[in-house]
């Protein structure tokens, strides 16, 4: 295993990627050869879900091995997760049969905190033959036993220190990749400031641009990191025309950009052209595919944008990320609409959002967040919604969680209490509650039991609720094995 781990800033994407293309004769995507072949997967933390986070790993592999691990990745698509030591088996199994090195990348590493998936990771590097090569990209190290891998030398380490730019390097940065030409005393001086740091460099580039004396503004330049990079944000934006500043900053609350998501957010007509200008003054705008249809910012530059949006346009942010949730509801795309909505502090979008796409989110790799999101709701906006209650007692159940999911069981069975007894919505809430339970009393032994509850919910099923339906006929047949 390779591990990439540095702060924010320091290249480290960027330095893998190169290191990959070099493994090819050209040099360029998709790093593929006859002896070498690469897959890279960009985390973020709604993947922190043991099904969720395989499915795209084997989605990754696939691009390169149509028919890689295809029964167990139809079984994750279909939101089937098999346990731990099946999952690696069929892995370890199928890697087996290639037969030539096969290198996956998982960038953003930092944003997996899952001891299911981190423990999953190590049994596959584990018994993992010797034609894979797992890269992490983080800005922290993983907890994962590292010292033992070091003393079995099973583990190459890139650091901060291995990453920063030297003089010379610094140099070529602004000279090629900038058309800066600077003196080298300047570029000494700026190379020391920054500790070599490439995103400090690049800001510094940026603010340095129409300058008739560069060695005044770096001769300014003190600090620690974060001033530092402050400072140089505020340099590199002052420029701008305010458009472009105020488009920066209402932007910066996206993780992902696109020309109609832009003009949704901000208002701006013209937001592919606003993107182009962008990319073509350099300003920590990443393309995220090959058609320049969805774009990132330098994960930093965001953050720092975001800071001053947070001061420049407070009265507005609530209102940014409803446009962000909206649309993103009308793009069919649940997750991000649910997180703006978060991020508004629109509680009652979020549990319209929540009744909408749970039970998608929760067969579709999306448990662990759903629980996170409705388990963050006052408690009171999760009584006036009882279903959001037997939502998390389903994830409780998938996660093998049954005391937990107990508990919740018996909040929805007080909700219930509360309802007339003669409506549509208490005969769905009744029989939803009958399945959870015939699950749970399963789970305790109980297998007679856990059967006449599933034959009670079956029984209260409305026949128009597909949904409770497929609910209550999976409590029978697990009930009936």
């Amino acid at each position: 295993m390779t591990l990439v781990s540095a702060p924010a800033g320091y290249g480290k994407s960027m330095a893998v990627a190169e290191w990959l293309g070099k493994l090819s004769e050209k040099g360029e995507k998709p790093w593929h050869t006859g002896k070498v072949t690469a897959s890279w997967l960009s985390l973020e933390p709604s993947d922190n879900d043991m099904g969720r986070f395989f499915t795209y790993v084997l989605a990754a592999l696939n691009q390169k091995e149509d028919l890689f691990c295809k029964d167990l990745f139809a079984s994750l698509r279909a939101g089937e997760i098999p346990g731990v030591d099946v999952l690696v088996s069929d892995l370890v199994n199928a890697m087996s049969a290639w037969n030539i090195l096969h290198i996956l990348v998982l960038d953003d590493f930092h944003t997996i905190q899952e001891k299911t998936i981190l423990d999953a990771l190590m049994s596959i590097l584990t018994h993992a033959p010797p034609n894979f090569h797992l890269v992490l990209v983080t800005r922290e190290d993983p907890p994962m036993p590292l010292s033992r891998m070091r003393l079995r030398g099973q583990l190459t380490e890139i650091r901060a220190a291995d990453l920063r730019f030297s003089v010379a390097e610094a140099n070529l940065l602004f000279r090629d990749g900038l058309g800066l030409e600077i003196p080298a005393v300047d570029v000494t001086r700026l190379t020391e400031r920054t500790e070599g740091w490439a995103a400090g460099l690049q800001l510094a580039g940026v603010s340095l641009r129409g300058r008739e004396n560069p060695g005044e503004f770096v001769q300014a330049l003190s600090g620690s990191h974060r001033l530092i990079l402050d400072y140089l944000t505020e340099e590199a934006l002052k420029t701008r025309p305010p458009e472009v500043q105020e488009f920066l900053l209402k932007t910066s609350i996206l993780p992902r950009l696109s020309r109609d998501l832009c003009q949704a957010v901000t208002g701006c007509a013209d937001s592919a052209g606003m993107l182009e200008r962008l990319l073509a003054a350099n300003l920590f705008i990443i393309p995220l595919d090959d058609v320049g249809r969805w774009y990132r910012y330098h994960h930093l530059f965001a953050e720092l944008l975001q800071h001053r949006l947070k001061h420049e346009f407070a009265a507005d942010l609530s209102d940014l990320h409803q446009r962000a949730s909206r649309w993103h509801e009308a793009q069919d795309m649940p997750v991000a609409s649910i997180e703006h909505a978060l991020a508004a502090s629109d509680e009652v979008r979020v549990v319209t959002l929540l009744e909408k796409y749970a039970w998608h989110l929760l067969t579709h790799g999306h448990s662990r967040p759903l629980m996170k999101w409705v388990e963050s709701l006052p408690e009171v906006r999760r009584k006036e919604c009882p279903k959001l209650t037997t939502v998390i007692v389903w994830g409780k159940i998938l996660h093998g969680e049954y005391h937990e999911g107990a508990l919740y069981l018996a909040a929805a069975h007080a909700a219930l209490e509360k309802i007339p007894p003669e409506t549509i919505e208490a005969g769905s809430l009744q029989a939803d509650i009958l399945a959870l339970q015939s699950f749970l009393t399963l789970a305790q032994g109980h297998a007679t039991e856990a059967l006449s509850l599933a034959e009670k919910a079956r029984m209260l099923t409305p026949e128009d609720n597909t949904r409770l339906i497929g609910s209550t006929a999976l409590a029978l047949g697990v009930a009936y094995r």
